[in-house]
């Protein structure tokens, strides 16, 4: 079983979302800038960044038990602990925006 630590899970959910916007940027308006083509280099790069996401995904376990039914394996199951309700309604706004 995986232990989950919570102090380093809580500083990467503050630190990725501001880094991983501020990388975008950056990233995109060099590839604009630079290489020729860019119009259709973009298309490429994402290509290529959905194929290695593909491949990631294949690659992850099966975490959740199988439940009979079609319908019954399509409907989500989203869970916030009961002590954490007031902390995620206070921070679901900015979370959201971001």
């Amino acid at each position: 079983m995986m232990m989950l630590d919570i102090e380093r899970g809580t500083r990467a959910n503050a630190v990725a979302p501001g880094l991983g916007s501020g990388t975008g940027a950056l990233l995109s308006g060099l590839v604009v800038q630079y290489p020729p083509a860019p119009t259709r280099l973009v298309y490429l790069v994402f290509i290529g960044i959905f194929a290695v996401q593909a491949i990631g995904l294949a690659l992850l376990p099966e975490r959740s038990g199988r439940r009979p039914g079609l319908r019954a394996a399509l409907v989500p199951e989203f869970a916030v602990p009961r002590h954490l309700h007031r902390a995620f309604l206070a921070v679901a706004p900015v979370l959201f925006a971001v």
